[in-house]
């Protein structure tokens, strides 16, 4: 990712999200400035600040925030084209329902008083709805949609597809009674001694993070990352350790020596913690061996340890301080908290639901009913075109989205949202930074802002909602989730945004959940290599990437360049199975077998296959609904 910057921003003398005063700069030097209003990054979790700048009302660019506390003047490739999608994206313009093979265009009380009507409909029959939320949402969106499952829908079965990975890191730091400290901010990133980064590649996923590392090395830091293969960082790096797909918590004993953390002490060590597998299995006992070695490496040297768990999207921490999981209530509470029960029986009027749900990608294959905030049902499942194929059985599939796509298209009712650059909302980075999204451009077509279609839904489910701002919905989270109470009034407006208290896992359980175990070297059959997805989300997938232009680039020149997928292999493997480049292997499984060409790189290690998360489909057949196997390897 290229991380640029820009001169003349004057963003922290002004208040939050006001249109920007070129004062300084004049015109000559940036007509833009003028006019512009202050926003944040739709991406990663890193929440860099960013304007939006208009020309007559219009949309036309973006330029990074010189002061704001994450971007410092610059933005990454994504970042400098955030505005692309809402731009000349596929957008949803009208809401529409179904009628027989078709979406036809519909009035929105037409549309609301269908919705409302499928789903009361489900509820009457004892049948099972679900909802699923994004990271792609705002908190007010989030909340609202928690609100819609627990308070009147009366289901558990509420979840993001990306939350698990998060939640998993935050189960496998929870478990250690002894680690209390997982907050933290870029300045203590770039301010560390000593780093350790687990990821699948940083520089990709949170662009502005890699940063961070890349100045602290600067300072004369230690970097040591782990990871299935090498990256970028990696070359940079005192020391690489690769991991095992199938045993990755079984890392070498010497990874705190090679931190430099075994002797007298006194150092400060951050600890990145990026999703690396899509497995929660892999996650959790990493995460959790990881936070043991070190503790037991640094226990009263005098050493300094934060941990700094990096969720995927722009508000995938948010959505799940919102409540936007199967297993705990806003704010991370448990279902089993009384106070907390009784607090949102008060706000909300009704009885929570209380029940434990079902997690996001088993969802659409399990309810009869689904309603999905912003979620597409790819880039964050295993099995996409699994999922795809569930929704079309769905007696009901209500799309609340900005953007077309084939969930949308397999809708029985599609709602039409405003996109990041035309709604008013807050998100929370990972650091804990509750900031702004500020509407700027005009609504296309009949798109509303999610709140208020999320509002209109539950006053037909008979949960009564009268709120006429997001400021009033996120009035209600500050009742609801205490660590948002506690913000200082107007902080949202006077300044860069207010910080939380650090992320952590709802008490009670915790077991690592997801999907059933990745096979062991102990139960595997036999193989020649192990077979591994690479990653846990690709943003060739994300629709704010699709939609964009500049942005669709990557992926689309990767799916022509293999249509049937791909996999990478080290050069000592293709020179001992006698393969080359671009040459085709058939993998072979106990659960089937597939053809793809190879691509050999030194960065992955003998003995390991690994295939990118953008071609995982074209390795079902091999994989089951798993992450690792373990295959047989034959040139064709």
């Amino acid at each position: 990712m290229a991380w640029g910057k820009v001169a003349g921003d004057n963003s922290g003398k002004r208040p939050w999200g006001s249109p920007m005063v070129s004062k300084g700069e004049g015109k000559a030097a940036d007509p833009l400035l003028e006019g512009s209003v202050l926003s944040t990054c739709p991406f990663c979790a890193c929440g860099c600040g960013l304007y939006l700048h208009l020309d007559r009302s219009h949309l036309v660019g973006v330029s990074s925030s010189q002061n704001h506390p994450a971007s410092q003047g610059r933005l990454c490739a994504r970042g400098w084209a955030a505005h692309e999608a809402p731009l000349w994206g596929p957008r949803l313009l009208r809401p529409a329902i179904r009628e027989s093979e078709n979406l036809r265009p519909v009035p929105w009380t037409e549309a609301i008083r269908q919705a409302t009507r499928e789903l009361n409909g489900l509820l009457s029959a004892g049948k099972r709805i679900g909802v699923l939320v994004s990271g792609r949402c705002t908190n007010e969106e989030s909340y609202l949609g928690a609100k819609l499952a627990r308070g009147a829908l009366h289901t558990g079965n509420l979840a993001g597809s990306l939350t698990l990975q998060y939640e998993t890191i935050l189960r496998g730091l929870g478990i250690r009674k002894d680690i209390t400290d997982t907050g933290g901010s870029l300045k203590e990133v770039e301010e560390s001694d000593r780093i350790l980064l687990l990821e699948g590649d940083l520089c990709v996923t949170h662009p502005r993070a890699a940063f961070a590392v890349l100045r602290a090395l600067r300072r004369g830091a230690k970097l040591v990352t782990l990871g299935l293969a090498r990256t970028s960082l990696s070359r940079l790096a005192t020391a690489h350790f690769s991991l095992n797909p199938v045993t990755p918590q079984l890392f070498p004993p010497d990874l705190p020596a090679a931190l430099g953390l075994t002797g007298d002490g006194g150092l400060r060590t951050s600890v990145l913690l990026a999703p690396f597998s899509p497995s929660p299995e892999a996650l959790f006992a990493t995460v959790h061996a990881l936070a043991e070695a070190l503790d037991s490496a640094t226990r009263g040297n005098g050493s300094t340890i934060r941990f700094f768990p990096l969720p995927q999207q722009a508000n995938t921490r948010g959505a799940y301080d919102m409540g936007a999981s199967p297993g705990h209530l806003p704010g991370r509470g448990p279902l089993d908290d009384p106070s907390l029960r009784s607090r949102l029986r008060e706000v909300w009027g009704t009885d929570p639901c209380l029940d434990e749900g079902i997690q996001a990608e088993a969802m659409a294959g399990q309810v009869d009913g689904l309603v999905v905030l912003r979620d597409h049902l790819s880039g964050g499942f295993l099995s996409s075109g699994a999922a795809s194929g569930a929704l079309r059985s769905l007696e009901s599939l209500i799309v609340l989205d900005s953007f077309r796509s084939p969930t949308s298209d397999a809708a029985t009712v599609a709602l039409p949202l405003a996109a990041f650059s035309e709604t008013d909302g807050t998100l929370t980075s990972w650091e804990g930074r509750v900031q702004r999204f500020r509407a700027a451009a005009p609504l296309p077509g009949e798109g509303r802002p999610g709140w208020a279609v999320l509002s209109d839904l539950l006053n037909g489910l008979g949960v009564p909602c009268d709120y006429s701002s997001f400021a009033e919905v996120f009035a209600e989270i500050r009742r609801v989730v205490p660590e948002y109470g506690a913000l200082p009034e107007g902080v949202l407006e006077a300044s860069w945004g207010g910080v939380v208290s650090p992320a952590r896992a709802p008490s009670g359980d915790h077991s690592e959940g997801g999907r059933g175990s990745e096979p062991t070297s102990g139960d595997a059959p036999a193989g020649t290599h192990w077979l591994a997805l690479e990653g846990a989300f690709d943003w060739a997938e994300d629709p704010s990437v699709e939609g964009s232009p500049t942005l669709r680039r990557d992926g689309a020149a990767r799916r022509k360049l293999n249509p049937g997928g791909v996999v990478t292999m080290s050069p000592a493997d293709g020179q001992a199975l006698g393969i080359r480049a671009g040459w085709s292997v058939r993998l072979r499984s106990r659960h089937g077998e597939a053809q793809l060409p190879v691509a050999l790189n030194p960065r992955v290690e003998d003995g390991i296959l690994l295939v990118p998360y953008l071609y995982r489909e074209a390795l079902t057949a091999v994989l089951g609904d798993g992450a690792v196997e373990r295959v047989e390897v034959e040139r064709t």
